[in-house]
């Protein structure tokens, strides 16, 4: 199967949403919707921008998910969900993907 579909994010986000925390990543949001998986970390950011500055899942949805990972040169890579359809970077495709793969693993897993 195919991990990079909207159909795993909503997993994933799901999954971040009712088992992660909150931990804030940038400047722009405080106390993302946070998960750590092995060796990175998974966040969400609300799909009306800084109008829900505390990212608050009671004021909106969340339609992008950001993973950082130190260990490399492009500490960031996302996605995001538009409608019926994922979209991302096409440069960071195998990356992204390899991401997608151990969360919708564990995701699958735990719920």
């Amino acid at each position: 199967m195919d991990v990079l579909t909207v159909e795993a994010f909503q997993l994933i986000k799901r999954y971040i949403l009712m088992l992660g925390g909150r931990r804030t990543y940038c400047a722009m949001y405080n106390l993302n919707p946070h998960h750590r998986f092995d060796w990175f970390d998974a966040y969400l950011t609300p799909d009306v921008g800084q109008r829900n500055i505390m990212c608050d899942p009671e004021l909106s949805d969340f339609d992008e998910l950001v993973v950082q990972d130190w260990g490399l040169d492009k500490i960031y890579v996302s996605a995001r969900c538009e409608g019926d359809a994922l979209t991302y970077d096409f440069a960071d495709e195998s990356t992204l993907r390899r991401y997608f793969e151990a969360m919708y693993a564990e995701a699958r897993e735990a719920m």
